[in-house]
């Protein structure tokens, strides 16, 4: 009790990221159980200082502290040892997004929650089908922000409490949704459809489901189903995140299986539950794996449906399809190719056919309040339209279609919008006259549409005549669904990259000549020339097409076991991406095409360079250190790398993080040992290293070259490198500093730091590096060599800072206070070299405040100028 009460005063915010934290929480669980094992007490007398220390420590920001944390907490909460209330009033007293970081763990030691979970894990144990698999890896962040929505029960969060209605674990029947023989004398599923928006509690989209919703769908299926059932998909604690639904979805999958091997089909008479329960899932806080299972679950229901010719009606559609497009716009991209995988398989399989799933996505696009879903839905009814032809969307559609754009303020969705009516007066031959008599549009809606469509001549009545199909290139990919071959697995790549693309340009292939899989088609220059663009105009399939190069390249690069199909598949998309973006006048691709590509890439500029630069990394991690490179794929990447630096956006969109990744890779690249069997790949992928801190803004270059020095020295848990790739890539990192000074030297010798916006933010970022130096000299776990290009690095940063800003920089440390606490000697140490006077010590007493001793300081230095 001693120990527990001195750590946690010795607990500051500083101490909880200490490398020793782990070690001193192990040796605490270690005595805990040993005395769980001598004593039958059930509660520790300092039970919440006990709290206050594992809640402190789940907020580490390194991971092994949280994980010793974790292990405390299992130990502590399964022998009552500190009771839920003492963890409550500690979680109370922080901020909310940290109340939100700790309860991810602390609902999970719930000892109800956790027997029910590996019970039904028990009774759910099957072996998964081949095929099941989805990307894993993370790209870049979709622009957009996702909704967060609780569904939980009536009675409040924290941990579980007990109940007298304890589940019964051991009687999950072999069919989890096996209907109850007292089932059939209630409303059939007809008649409960029937009955959507008409007191049965299911809200219209595009409300979200709520508590209410959730608490009146355990009711009614609770009649039909068995309470172990209900129990695990709606458990009483209730829904919070995707996480909560992983032991639903394992359900669900049992359930799948069951119907496969039986050929059993009577889980189609609960279709309607299960599609709600799907719509309650999707909308729930994000949670990476709980996602990714829940959308596995969702796609192998629908190749379940489609295996037994079954066609969704439209209520049944609107349960759920207008919920996946929501999330899909505002998902991450690996999130949205498999949601869009899902729409594919829908349509293809003619689960719910093209012509009917355009309502759907007209139905988002009247309904939504979310830019992004507006627009995506526009996206999918250009495909459904391509597909179907105008009646996938209908004279209702166009008239939605038309006061949406009418009403429409952002300029992306418009473009968006306007595309597809461009589709619509394809399919209609041109016949504006016969489109605006049945949709009757304001007058600005029909001038944006003809300032589009009279780009392109219009075919006059009883005439024969078209206008010419735009041009696209064919897909990267080598398997395309309009073959006969069948896919080679069943991934979002193939389905995202072949079905859609395919079918937005299915009629236009016939005019189209054969070309390259390499190359995008050669331009007809004449008919350009005749009829020249005054602007770049956006296409559905200029944003499809960018899409389809990110899928492919992600697919490469996350999937397990990645074959040589899918190596030669992102290469070629890397390849086609540059040769998109390239400035060689000798290109066969049309500049309108190049500039309308070029301008979809700086819309999402951040998410393109990480996705490109990850295909390098795989390039050196796959197949193990010792494996041969894959010499076409980093050719390419190097280059695509090379082109995407070049742009005229790269210093204004460049983040931070985009920064650190681009070093972290190029870097590591160069200092593997097998690239240097190719001199040309050595100097370009060095070229790039260069230019991916010289080129972006002085603000990110800096402060990213200071964290990945940083991640350097002090590298996460379970995965350093050895001390002598750290002191080679710690004097690269140096050099590249000194690069991006002599550069900025070369170009303003008077004020080279002049385009640096924020001085503060750069001088907390030296103050971190020299406390992480400190700290590791301190410890002595590192030989002093390896810190020697660090210490180096930063002195001469914050030497060039004093000699061009002067006593700027002394004013931001002042400012800054007690924000930055271990810059002070190296400051005056850099001051004294270059011979400016330092301030005086402070003539104040110590328990003034800190606004004080900085307007004493002020004083002092007016009048020692004076």
């Amino acid at each position: 009790e001693a120990f527990i009460l001195s750590l946690e005063s010795e607990l500051s915010d500083a101490s909880i990221k200490s490398s020793g934290l782990p070690d001193v929480l192990a040796f605490l669980t270690a005595k805990m159980e040993t005395l769980i094992a001598t004593t039958e007490q059930e509660k520790l007398s300092v039970h919440r200082s006990l709290a206050k220390v594992i809640v402190r420590s789940l907020l580490s920001s390194k991971s092994g502290s949280r994980s010793a944390a974790e292990s405390l907490l299992t130990v502590c909460s399964k022998n009552s040892f500190v009771p839920s209330a003492s963890f409550d009033k500690e979680i109370g007293k922080l901020l909310p997004a940290q109340q939100r970081a700790v309860r991810s763990f602390i609902p999970k030691m719930s000892k109800q929650d956790q027997e029910l979970v590996d019970t039904f894990k028990k009774a759910s144990e099957r072996p998964r089908r081949p095929g099941q698999m989805m990307s894993s890896r993370q790209a870049t962040q979709v622009v957009g922000a996702n909704k967060k929505t609780t569904i939980q029960s009536t009675r409040g969060g924290g941990l579980p409490r007990k109940s007298n209605n304890v589940v019964e674990t051991n009687v999950l029947p072999e069919n989890p949704l096996q209907m109850m023989n007292n089932a059939r004398s209630l409303k059939q599923k007809g008649q409960r459809l029937a009955m959507l928006g008409k007191g049965d509690s299911w809200p219209e989209y595009s409300e979200e489901p709520s508590s209410d919703t959730i608490q009146a769908l355990r009711k009614s299926w609770s009649s039909f189903i068995p309470s172990s059932s209900i129990d695990v998909l709606l458990p009483q604690s209730g829904l919070r995140t995707h996480e909560d639904c992983i032991s639903g979805c394992d359900l669900l999958s049992k359930a799948i299986g069951y119907s496969r091997d039986n050929n059993d089909s009577s889980f189609l008479e609960l279709l309607d539950f299960i599609f709600k329960w799907a719509t309650c899932a999707v909308s729930l806080r994000n949670h990476t794996s709980g996602f990714r299972k829940l959308l596995s679950t969702i796609l192998d229901l629908f190749e379940r449906l489609d295996e037994l010719s079954y066609v969704i009606s439209d209520a049944e559609a609107l349960l759920l399809l207008p919920y996946l497009v929501d999330k899909a716009s505002v998902a991450k991209l690996q999130f949205k190719e498999e949601i869009l995988t899902i729409f594919t398989l829908v349509t293809t399989k003619k689960v719910y056919p093209s012509q009917k799933f355009g309502s759907v996505c007209i139905k988002v696009l009247e309904k939504s309040k979310s830019n992004p879903s507006r627009s995506l839905a526009a996206e999918l009814c250009s495909v459904a339209v391509q597909s179907t032809g105008v009646s996938a969307i209908g004279r209702k559609g166009l008239v939605i279609l038309s006061n949406a754009l009418n009403e429409e303020t952002v300029a992306e969705a418009k473009k968006v919008y306007i595309d597809l009516f461009e589709i619509v007066v394809e399919k209609l031959k041109g016949d504006t006259d016969k489109l605006f008599s049945a949709i009757n549009p304001t007058d600005k809606v029909k001038a944006l549409i003809m300032e589009r469509c009279a780009k392109q001549p219009v075919a006059t009545h009883g005439s024969p005549k078209r206008s010419p199909p735009r041009n696209i290139a064919p897909p990267v990919s080598h398997y395309s669904p309009t073959n006969d071959q069948e896919a080679p697995a069943l991934s979002s790549s193939a389905v995202v990259t072949g079905n859609l693309r395919a079918r937005l340009q299915k009629s236009k292939e016939a005019k189209m000549p054969e070309e390259s899989h390499r190359l995008p088609p050669l331009i007809d220059t004449s008919s350009a020339a005749s009829s020249p663009s005054c602007h770049t105009p956006r296409t559905t399939s200029t944003d499809t097409e960018y899409n389809g190069i990110m899928t492919d390249i992600n697919w490469m690069t996350s999937i397990e076991g990645c074959k040589s199909t899918d190596i030669v598949r992102g290469t070629d998309a890397i390849q086609l991406l540059r040769s998109l973006i390239s400035n060689n006048e000798n290109s066969p691709i049309d500049h309108i095409k190049r500039d309308a590509f070029r301008e979809k890439i700086e819309s999402d500029y951040n998410t393109c360079m990480q996705t490109v630069a990850s295909a390098l990394e795989f390039a050196f991690e796959h197949g193990g250190k010792n494996a041969q490179l894959p010499s076409a794929l980093i050719n390419e990447t190097v280059s695509a790398l090379s082109h995407l630096i070049r742009m005229e956006c790269c210093r204004s969109e460049t983040s931070q993080e985009t920064v650190e990744k681009l070093v972290k890779i190029t870097v590591s690249a160069l200092l593997d040992e097998r690239i240097h069997i190719n001199h040309d790949v050595v100097k370009a992928t060095n070229k790039v290293a260069m230019r991916a801190v010289v080129t972006p803004s002085l603000d990110n270059s800096l402060n990213a070259l200071i964290s990945v020095q940083v991640s350097i020295l002090d590298p996460m848990e379970g995965s350093v490198p050895s001390e002598k790739f750290r002191l080679k890539f710690s004097r690269v990192l140096e050099k590249l500093l000194k690069r991006i000074i002599k550069d900025r030297n070369d170009s303003s010798l008077a004020n080279p730091f002049g385009e640096l916006k924020e001085l503060g933010p750069l001088l907390a970022s030296i103050d971190w590096i020299i406390e992480t130096i400190e700290e590791i000299s301190r410890l002595g776990s590192v030989p002093e060599e390896l810190l020697a290009p660090s210490k180096s690095m930063t002195k001469y940063l914050l030497l060039e800072l004093v000699k061009c800003k002067k006593g700027k920089v002394r004013e931001t440390v002042d400012d800054l206070g007690d924000d930055v606490k271990f810059i002070e000697p190296l400051l005056r140490e850099c001051e004294q070299e270059l011979g400016i006077q330092q301030p005086p010590p402070e003539a104040v007493s110590e328990d003034s405040t800190f606004r004080e001793r900085l307007e004493a300081l002020k004083r002092q230095r007016e009048s020692s100028g004076k």
